[in-house]
């Protein structure tokens, strides 16, 4: 006997719908949240605080949220490696938003077609 639980544990579903509120939720939270407290704060890179020189990936996460606002001399102040980072990043990100939204929109309209009775049947078997 198939359950709803069981259905959506072997369906990508759950996790696509999380892929989707996760990046959505990150992208508008870097996108509206200020430089300046980004700045200020102790890092949280583990070679910068025990050596106290910067590694390739300091300042990404600032890099990454100045790009979104649109100022990207100061992306690139922060991080040289932005200018690789942020395409290639932007294309995993859009690459996995693509497939979980085709994947909840696949779900749905197959919920549809399950809802809808088949027109090609019989209304009344003898």
């Amino acid at each position: 006997m198939r359950t709803a639980t069981s259905w959506l544990r072997k369906t990508k579903l759950p996790r696509a719908i999380f892929s989707i509120i996760w990046i959505t939720g990150l992208t508008l939270f870097l996108a509206f949240y200020s430089l300046e407290s980004l700045d200020q704060g102790r890092s949280l890179c583990l070679i910068k605080n025990i050596s106290g020189y910067n590694c390739p990936g300091c300042g990404t996460t600032r890099a990454i949220s100045a790009v979104l606002k649109g100022k990207f001399a100061t992306a690139f102040s922060y991080n040289r490696f932005i200018i690789i980072t942020f395409p290639l990043l932007a294309w995993l990100v859009f690459k996995e938003l693509a497939n979980s939204v085709y994947t909840v929109w696949s779900w749905v309209l197959g919920k549809r077609k399950a809802d809808r009775p088949d027109m090609n049947k019989p209304c009344h078997e003898k």
